[in-house]
């Protein structure tokens, strides 16, 4: 039996579902029922906001009243279905987390920089164009080169024909603000690495530091994504368990 999305919407297993349901609720009731058995009200000190020190009992919460703040059953039935494309538990979690993983394999400092277009100025640079048509601007030049990217945007251009156009319009409205500007354009055989772009353009940036550092960052939120799959994927498992069982006690026909 597999567990996807529709089968939290599926009429057919409303009843078995709710079974599943019911029988979470009871053992939470009887576990937090056990627990308040064996809790006692006790004393804690808080200092308010006028420096005095009070002392309060803190009274748990009756087993009743946590167990009658769950959502019910319908709401539950959403929840399940959508935790499939939840972005912080689902599946689609753990892809993204593996798909930057994999990019970050594929792209390290002595891969191309898909860099295709430089403008500078007295050796300062004013803005680049990537391969896929996105720009890194400097601050300078950013009230110059933005209109000419949102009119790329509203034509709709894409591929070679966005270059040629940013190529020939960014170089014509810097051209009046810096009359010395240099274009420089790279196809895909000639253009840098990250590692000789960095060195060209910013001598004291640490590419491999960087690199590094992007690298752990990303290993780190992997290994949460699959923490946070793995509970999701045991709580599914669970489901199906349950289901299962349902179905071979279910007398045949």
């Amino acid at each position: 039996m597999q567990i996807t999305a529709s089968t939290f919407s599926d009429p057919a297993m409303r009843a078995d579902l709710q079974a599943y349901y019911e029988n979470k609720k009871a053992v939470l009731f009887e576990t937090l029922k056990v627990r308040e058995g064996l809790e006692r009200p006790q004393d804690v000190k808080i200092t308010g906001a006028d420096g005095q020190t009070r002392t309060l009992s803190a009274i748990p919460i009756s087993a009743e009243k946590m167990v009658g703040a769950m959502v019910d059953f319908d709401r539950w039935l959403d929840w399940q279905a959508d935790s499939f494309g939840n972005r912080g538990v689902g599946p689609w979690s753990l892809e993204q987390a593996q798909k930057m993983v994999r990019s970050l394999e594929a792209n390290g400092p002595d891969s191309t920089s898909n860099v295709r277009m430089t403008f500078a100025s007295k050796g300062t640079m004013l803005a680049y164009v990537n391969a896929d048509g996105t720009l890194a601007i400097s601050n300078g030049a950013s009230g110059l080169i933005l209109p000419i990217v949102e009119k790329a945007n509203d034509l709709g251009l894409s591929g070679q024909a966005r270059l040629d156009y940013l190529g020939r319009e960014i170089k014509g409205a810097l051209a009046r603000d810096y009359p010395d500007v240099k274009v420089t354009s790279y196809n895909e055989a000639t253009s840098p690495s990250k590692r000789e772009f960095a060195r060209m353009w910013s001598p004291g940036h640490d590419v491999d530091r960087h690199y590094e550092d992007a690298m752990r960052d990303a290993l780190a939120h992997l290994d949460g994504a699959k923490a946070w799959h793995q509970s999701w994927q045991n709580n599914m498992n669970d489901i199906r368990s349950f289901l299962l069982g349902l179905q071979e006690a279910a007398p045949s026909s």
